[in-house]
C-alpha cells in the first residue's frame, strides 16, 4: 500500500469514518495510491488505528463515487472512472447546469463573478502543484455558484448528487488528456465571460461546450 502520510497527520476530530474517507479519497485523488492499488481492510485498520468496520464504511463510500471496486476475494482496488462513464456524467451535469447558466446569464453578481474568477485563476496553481484534491474542491466551488440559481429546486438537488463522482471524473481526465494549468483556468475563464455577458442561449450553449467537449488535449 502506498504510503499516504499518516504518523504526522492524525485523523482528528471528526467521526473516524469521515476522517478515514476523507483520508483515503484526497490520496487516491492526488495520485498517492495508483490504480489497481490493493486497500487491505486489515493493513488500513492497524495503520489508522480504526476497526475494520470503519475502514469497511470508508471503503464502501468510496465506491460509490467510483474511486475503488470492492471486488470478491481481493477486496478494494483503486481505480478510475472510464472514459464512458466521465461522459455520462459530463453529459448529465452539462444538462441541468445549462439551465441554471439560462437563468443567470447577464445576472452575476460582482461578488459572484469575482469568487468565480479567483477560483478559476486557483486552478492553475492547485494543478501546478499536482493537488488535483484542491482542484476538484475548486471546480466544485466554481460549478455551484452556476447550479444554484437553477430555478428548479430538484433539477439543483440532482446536479449536487454528482458531487462526489467529481474527484473521480477529473482525476480520469487529468490522466487520460494532458492538460496543462493555464487551459485548465482559461476554460473557466471563457466559461465565466459566457455566462456574465449573456445572452441566455449562448451561457447555456458554453456550458454544453464546457462540459461535452471536455478538453481536448494540450499541444
Amino acid at each position: 500500500m502506498g504510503v499516504i502520510g499518516v504518523a504526522d497527520d492524525p485523523l482528528g476530530y471528526r467521526s473516524l469514518p469521515d476522517a478515514l474517507t476523507d483520508r483515503l479519497r484526497r490520496a487516491i485523488i492526488n495520485g498517492e495510491l495508483g490504480q489497481g492499488e490493493r486497500l487491505i481492510e486489515q493493513d488500513l485498520a492497524r495503520t489508522f488505528q480504526v476497526s475494520r468496520s470503519t475502514v469497511r464504511h470508508a471503503l464502501l463510500r468510496l465506491e460509490t463515487e467510483h474511486l475503488v471496486e470492492v471486488r470478491p476475494r481481493r477486496g478494494a482496488v483503486v481505480v478510475r472512472m472510464s472514459q464512458a462513464a466521465a461522459s455520462e456524467v459530463n453529459e448529465a451535469r452539462a444538462l441541468l447546469e445549462a439551465e441554471a447558466a439560462r437563468d443567470l446569464a447577464g445576472r452575476l453578481g460582482d461578488e459572484e463573478r469575482r469568487s468565480m474568477a479567483d477560483a478559476a485563476q486557483a486552478m492553475a496553481d492547485a494543478l501546478g502543484a499536482h493537488d488535483v484534491m484542491r482542484l476538484v474542491e475548486l471546480d466544485v466551488a466554481f460549478h455551484t455558484v452556476i447550479a444554484r440559481h437553477c430555478h428548479n429546486p430538484r433539477m439543483f438537488a440532482l446536479w449536487r448528487s454528482m458531487d462526489a463522482e467529481i474527484g473521480a471524473l477529473l482525476t480520469s481526465t487529468l490522466e487520460m488528456r494532458r492538460l496543462s494549468p493555464a487551459s485548465v483556468t482559461a476554460r473557466h475563464l471563457e466559461l465565466l465571460q459566457a455566462i456574465a455577458t449573456g445572452p441566455a442561449d449562448a451561457a447555456a450553449r458554453a456550458v454544453r461546450v464546457h462540459y461535452v467537449d471536455i478538453w481536448p488535449e494540450d499541444p
